[in-house]
């Protein structure tokens, strides 16, 4: 999470010996959003899902392809989630906090923990 192609807006970082390399991003601010581009038909965004997470929406150029939800009832590290059939050449792909969460959730947070390109 600290490579010098992915930009951030609001998001703070901390270390968690869980997380993927030691160290994550988390925001819980409404619109605020991390940007990278992939090269490549997939990618998976490596996240954390957990009592307190929230929602973030997903955008792969410009275009809207998933809203994530991150809460689960335990804590779970390093969990991916898959986009495929993004086509071949490079993809812009944004994902921006919702601020908002399940109805189970204790919070908006939402973990950028790194992402793998197949």
């Amino acid at each position: 999470d600290d490579s010098y192609n992915i930009r951030y807006d609001a998001w703070s970082g901390a270390s968690n010996g869980k997380a993927l390399f030691g160290g994550y991003r988390l925001s819980a601010t409404a619109d605020s959003s991390v940007t990278f581009t992939v090269h490549g038909k997939s990618f998976q965004w490596v996240t954390a899902f957990g009592p307190n997470y929230g929602q973030a929406d997903v955008y792969v150029d410009g275009q809207f392809v998933a809203t994530v939800d991150l809460y689960l009832p335990v804590q779970k590290w390093q969990q991916p989630v898959s986009f495929k059939n993004l086509g071949s050449g490079n993809h812009t792909v944004t994902i921006i906090v919702l601020g908002q969460h399940n109805s189970a959730s204790n919070g908006n947070g939402v973990v950028f923990d790194g992402i793998i390109i197949p």
